[in-house]
């Protein structure tokens, strides 16, 4: 790996971050709150020297290129970066007493999973009582802090490398190796060799469909703090809200189905709205993985909104509401809550916790092993059974009009059999820390599927505070595991990724 050249866009990162960062130091100067503004400056005053610095040491590599190993250590030491920085005005701002606390929010924050350790938000009026304090007082959150959440979840919900290999044309024939380590899944085929042109036309996608939310929530009744700031967690599938209520603190209907709308419209393929730009819908309607998402959503909804009904009164409107909310919720990873499903009766929780491995689909912002990948390995499992009645038949492999590679099977089965490994083994280690079983397994598959909210004591209606440190450490490694899908970040560990060419 040439380190200078990984040195030199690792820097041009964090310059990002940096000027990203005076964007709430803004906002904390309109509000008069010098505090905020100070912490904002001095944490982009740190992201711009530190971005410095390694812009400086990577012109070693002038002329370089980016090969598949320099790929990898920009993308995972770029996010690790960006999960460092991003938490320092956590800690300026005084919204977290500690740094395992400020570090675990804003890795929430980049990888979208939208966890919290903040236990009031900025609605709750004056000065709160912590029922976790034994009556102790905090202060609430800075409407700044509050901003930079939403950001984080923004920038990393697209991904910060198909950012830059929109701005920097200096990456090169590189931007392949890039995009390829960053975008979630397997979308090869929809993602056409102009990847610049790509990176920036998904970028305008990104941002035309999050300024649409924005001006549907405030139509609907959000103000326009709420409505930013809603928009940038719900396109980027994160599921930071700026109340301690969520989405449902609101109770309104419009905004709920303005927001679950949007939820699954972001956990869609870009790459399928890129082929709607270039007037190949019948292309996109015919996607088996599109299909194949939206089957099992309005499926999981309809067996919620059944098993719900009792909860709701027996309305059948209602339960649908609170049902097709949360199920998009979980299943694309955003997060939201309009209800407490730790309080859904077992077949809804257990479907709920299956859709958390799931997922959206590939070269979405959405978190988990990714609809299209289930699709392939049922159709192998399928294919396998036929042969045992028919040992002779050789049948190709396909998704809709496509034929799978046996190469690309291995690949999938290989990562699905890694991501439930490290699902397992994350769990104990939580388990051996001191959480009990179904808060141990709800926090990982959450944090692994960048989920947010769990099960037990991390349910909707609950937050991440309360765990102890070395368990939102392991939690924070695995939501940056589940963001990079493992293979970018696991490979730090093999000898080979260090070795000079």
């Amino acid at each position: 790996m040439n380190i200078w050249l990984v040195s030199r866009f690792v820097g041009f990162l964090a310059l990002g971050i940096g000027l990203a960062m005076l964007v709430p130091a803004s906002v904390a100067g309109l509000d008069h709150d010098g505090e905020s503004a100070i912490a904002f400056l001095a944490s982009a005053g740190v992201s711009v020297l530190i971005g410095w610095i390694l812009v400086q040491l990577g012109k070693r590599a002038q002329g370089a290129l980016v090969g598949p190993r320099e790929a990898i250590g920009i993308v995972g030491f770029s996010w690790i970066l960006a999960g460092l920085l991003g938490g320092i005005p956590f800690v300026l701002d005084n919204s977290v007493s500690h740094p395992v606390d400020a570090i675990f929010e804003s890795f929430s924050g980049f990888t979208t999973t939208g966890a919290t350790v903040i236990p009031n938000l900025y609605d709750d009026p004056g000065v709160v009582a912590d029922p976790a304090s034994n009556g102790k007082t905090v202060a609430t959150i800075s409407r700044a802090a509050m901003l930079w959440r939403s950001i984080t979840h923004w920038l990393g919900g697209m991904g910060i490398i198909v950012l830059f290999v929109a701005i920097f044309p200096a990456v090169g024939v590189g931007a392949r190796h890039l995009l390829s380590n960053e975008v979630p899944g397997p979308i090869t085929e929809r993602l056409r060799p102009r990847l610049k042109q790509t990176a920036i036309r998904l970028w305008w996608i990104y941002l035309i469909l999050t300024t649409t939310l924005l001006l549907l929530l405030f139509m609907a009744g959000m103000d326009l703090f709420d409505a930013t700031n809603h928009a940038f967690s719900t396109l980027a599938t994160g599921g930071y809200s700026t109340r301690n209520g969520s989405v449902g603190a609101y109770n309104s209907v419009s905004i709920d189905i303005i927001i679950t709308v949007f939820m699954l419209v972001a956990s869609l393929n870009f790459g399928l709205y890129h082929l709607a730009l270039q007037g190949r819908i019948r292309s996109v309607l015919r996607d088996s993985e599109l299909r194949a998402f939206l089957i099992l959503y309005g499926v999981v909804t309809i067996i919620i909104t059944l098993s719900i009904l009792d909860r709701h009164g027996g309305n059948p409107a209602q339960a649908l509401r609170y049902a097709s909310f949360q199920t998009a919720a979980v299943q694309t990873g955003t997060g939201f809550g309009t209800d407490d499903f730790n309080a859904y009766p077992h077949v809804a929780q257990i479907l709920l916790f299956m859709l958390m491995f799931i997922g959206g689909c590939a070269g979405s912002t959405t978190g988990g092993m990714k609809v299209g990948r289930i699709l392939v390995l049922i159709k192998a499992s399928l294919r396998e059974l036929r042969r045992n009645l028919r040992p002779q038949e050789v049948r190709a492999l396909r998704v809709g009009t496509r034929v799978v590679p046996e190469g690309t099977l291995r690949s999938i089965a290989g990562f699905i059999t890694l991501f439930l490994l490290t699902y397992v083994v994350a769990t104990i280690i939580v388990a051996a820390l001191g959480a009990d079983a179904v808060t141990a397994g709800g926090s990982v598959a959450a944090s692994l599927g960048n989920i947010g909210p769990g099960f037990g004591a991390v349910g909707p209606t609950l937050n991440y505070a309360d765990l102890s440190y070395p368990i939102k450490s392991v939690l924070t490694v695995c939501m940056l595991l589940g963001r990079l899908e493992l293979m970018a970040l696991l490979a730090f560990i093999l000898p080979g990724l260090w070795r000079k060419r």
